[in-house]
């Protein structure tokens, strides 16, 4: 290819990386609070992403999540958004109507927003209620973020017990209703039964 950089690509790419223990600390924050949906909000190009994100999410988790074309949100709404929603977007200039409209109606539906934004001096970059600021890799951002919020959900559904000192594991209760009778059994006859983790 013409004038392609190749370090300047790898470089790229290993910057927004880097932002991987931010993005988890902000997502672990959101978990940890509790929210109630996710919305991937976008245009344009960034709208082209959060379908991205919409399809690795639907793929590999139950996590209740949309996305939303920021353009008919502020024109329509959608009543899915609102306290407990978590929107998710991604701007180069941080000053794209559409989208800094879409932030509002958002914040005041009571959602709260994690905005990548290029640039940290932009409008929205103070609008949001979470930031990062690092140009280019948009995906790969919005896949970090979908891939914490789908592992802490996982997490969160997964029991583990230790029973003369074997570990058994599981993702719920419902997935394993024999095991759990034999659990509660186990209780009731006060067997040997170390706890749950």
């Amino acid at each position: 290819m013409l004038k392609f950089d190749e370090q300047k690509q790898l470089d790229s790419v290993n910057g927004a990386l880097a932002l991987r223990g931010r993005i988890e600390e902000i997502v672990d924050a959101i978990c940890a609070e509790g929210y109630k949906n996710i919305c991937w909000l976008g245009i344009g190009g960034t709208w082209a992403s959060a379908l991205q994100a919409e399809v690795h999410m639907k793929e590999k988790s139950a996590i209740e999540f949309f996305s939303e074309n920021a353009a008919e949100y502020v024109t329509t709404g959608n009543k899915r958004v609102g306290k407990g929603t978590i929107v998710i977007l991604s701007s180069v200039t941080g000053s794209t109507i559409e989208m800094v409209e879409g932030v509002k109606k958002a914040q005041a539906d009571g959602a709260k927003v994690f905005g990548f934004i290029d640039k940290a001096e932009a409008e929205l970059a103070k609008m949001v209620d979470y930031v990062i600021s690092y140009p280019a890799n948009e995906q790969l951002k919005f896949f970090m973020v979908a891939d914490r919020f789908m592992k802490n959900a996982h997490l969160k559904y997964r029991y583990c017990f230790c029973y003369n000192n074997n570990l058994f594991f599981f993702h719920s209760v419902l997935h394993n209703r024999l095991f759990f009778l034999h659990l509660v059994s186990l209780l009731l006859l006060q067997q040997d039964f170390s706890g749950t983790f």
